[in-house]
């Protein structure tokens, strides 16, 4: 089963989505892919604090969409779409 994880870290099952968050998250998706994601490429935590720190790499393009899923989630909207 597949889920999206929010900001908080609330992992949310695709199906329990609701259309226009879905719609929403899609819109977020291509923004990402267009001004670029850091992720953090190695590192590890510093004291008390959990400040990472570590080697820091921006993706773009298709690697934001890949590594967000941005076709299954794509794929979860249409399947809606067609149902009757």
């Amino acid at each position: 089963m597949k889920r999206w994880i929010t900001q908080t870290g609330e992992a949310i099952p695709y199906e329990k989505i609701g259309d226009s968050h879905l719609s929403n998250i899609l819109r977020y998706i291509e923004k990402k892919a267009e001004e670029g994601v850091d992720i953090i490429i190695s590192g590890g935590y510093c004291g008390d604090d959990d400040f990472i720190t570590g080697d820091v790499d921006t993706i773009y393009g298709n690697d934001v969409m890949e590594q967000m899923d941005y076709n299954g989630l794509k794929k979860e909207l249409e399947i809606r779409k067609n149902l009757p």
